[in-house]
């Protein structure tokens, strides 16, 4: 089988979720011109060159992607069970990307997605801290495409506009992947060549935190925003967190403008945000003099 022909796809009829619908992305990025049946008559599956979600059977040579059988299909070494979008991605993923881009989407994306669908969850706990709020994934944005209960009931309609978006989605993050890996490269070398251990300086703007936080020593990072000015960020202790190796000084919270600049005596100091993790001016040696006396 190649790109130019079009192959047949089955999958479920019904209420789709969000492994199915990605697994069919996937499929047609690679197969612009397949056609895509959802029915659980297995005669009708047995047809099909590549089946996901249905059928029962895991077996990448004849191209059948299921996961609900007992013995499931398989875990990652985190411990993440396989869907099948992410089994789909497993075994078709060369045919998008190379395999390092393939890793990262698969982090980002796939693995959220397989561990909903697989009830596992990705926080201990369980309890939401704020009542009544539980947050929103991308599971949960596909799954609301379905029709509900008092609409017209054409699960197949909205499948495919469902997979539309998921294939937006999905591009979005092969070339979010790919400028990560360039901007950890980035980063790696300007963490190389700083001469303060503690301070980061970027000259130009790019994602920097997940190279940082590999590095004990760094405790801001400064860099050149989109307005034109210059930001000092606190570097948080792991990737993901909202805590700070150290925050900005207590008495710059929430200041701005000449308040900032007559208590730091920065001219061009613009701000300091009240949660103390990120302040700005507008030069470049505005911002590392604020670095120097935070770090005092």
């Amino acid at each position: 089988m190649n790109n130019s022909k079009s192959p047949l796809l089955g999958t479920h009829s019904g209420v789709f979720h969000a492994d199915d619908i990605l697994a069919a992305a996937i499929l047609r990025r690679i197969y612009p011109k397949c056609e895509i049946v959802r029915t659980r008559d297995q005669s009708v599956l047995d047809s099909c060159d590549i089946v996901f979600d249905v059928g029962g059977i895991y077996d990448a040579e004849t191209r059948r992607y299921d996961h609900h059988m007992p013995e499931r299909a398989g875990e990652r070494p985190n411990g993440i069970l396989y869907s099948s979008a992410g089994l789909v991605w497993k075994h078709h993923a060369h045919e998008l990307c190379p395999s390092d881009i393939a890793k990262i989407v698969d982090e980002k994306l796939m693995q959220p997605i397989d561990a909903t669908d697989n009830g596992q969850s990705l926080f201990e706990g369980g309890t939401p801290k704020f009542k009544g709020c539980h947050g929103y994934s991308f599971s949960r944005m596909l799954s609301a495409l379905n029709p509900f209960w008092d609409e017209h009931q054409d699960f197949d309609a909205a499948f495919l506009e469902a997979v539309e978006i998921a294939g937006l989605i999905l591009d979005r993050e092969m070339v979010f992947a790919q400028g990560s890996l360039k901007a950890q490269k980035l980063t790696q070398t300007a963490l190389n060549s700083r001469l303060e251990r503690p301070l980061l300086v970027l000259n130009q703007f790019h994602p920097w935190q997940e190279a940082a936080v590999e590095d004990s020593d760094v405790i801001f990072c400064a860099f050149p925003s989109e307005t034109g000015d210059w930001r000092l960020q606190c570097v948080p202790p792991e990737l993901g967190s909202f805590e700070k190796r150290l925050a900005l000084p207590e008495a710059w919270a929430g200041l701005r403008g000449g308040d900032l600049a007559a208590l730091t005596n920065v001219s061009d100091a613009v701000f300091c945000h009240p949660g103390r993790f990120i302040c700005g001016a507008r030069s470049k040696e505005g911002v590392l003099e604020l670095a120097r006396q935070a770090l005092l």
